[in-house]
C-alpha cells in the first residue's frame, strides 16, 4: 500500500510531469498544479500518493470554492473534485479512494466545507465513497460534509 498522501509542492514538479507522460504538461502549467497551495482559502490543489519507494503513482485535482449560499450548503463553500489520474502500474490499488479521503478531510478541517462535488462516469470510486447523484444530473455526484 502507499506509503503517504500529500499536497503536492514546488519541489514535486518533475514528478508530475512524469507521471502525466500520456497527457503532457509543460513546467509552467505545472509549477501553478504543484502550489502547496494553504486549504483554508479557495483555489486549486493537487493531492497525490506515493508509493512504498517514494515515488509519486497516483494525483488528484480539488478546488475549493465559495458558491452562492443555499438551504443545505449555508456556508457556501464547495470542493470540488476532478483531475484524477494513476500510473498505469498502480491502478485498482485503492489510491484514487485514498486521495479522496485526504481531500475530504482538509475540505472539513481547514476550508470548512458544506460539500464535496464530482462531475464523474467513475460512479463506483465515488458513490463508494459516499457521494450521491445529483436529482437532474446523472454524472454530476455531491456528498454532504455537515
Amino acid at each position: 500500500m502507499a506509503k503517504k498522501n500529500c499536497r503536492l509542492t514546488p519541489r514535486d514538479v518533475s514528478e508530475l510531469i512524469l507521471l502525466a507522460i500520456d497527457y503532457p504538461i509543460d513546467k509552467k502549467t505545472a509549477r501553478k498544479m504543484c502550489s502547496g497551495k494553504n486549504p483554508t482559502k479557495p483555489g486549486t490543489q493537487i493531492y497525490g500518493v506515493r508509493d512504498n519507494a517514494g515515488k509519486l503513482v497516483a494525483v488528484m485535482t480539488a478546488t475549493f470554492n465559495y458558491v452562492f449560499p443555499h438551504d443545505d450548503g449555508k456556508s457556501g463553500r464547495m470542493v470540488h473534485i476532478s483531475g484524477a489520474f494513476s500510473h498505469k502500474n498502480a491502478r485498482g490499488q485503492g489510491y484514487a479512494r485514498r486521495l479522496i479521503e485526504a481531500i475530504e478531510k482538509d475540505a472539513r478541517r481547514y476550508f470548512k466545507a458544506d460539500y464535496l462535488c464530482c462531475d464523474s462516469t467513475a460512479n463506483e470510486l465515488y458513490t463508494g465513497s459516499g457521494f450521491i447523484h445529483a436529482p437532474a444530473d446523472e454524472t454530476r455526484l455531491w456528498k454532504p460534509l455537515t
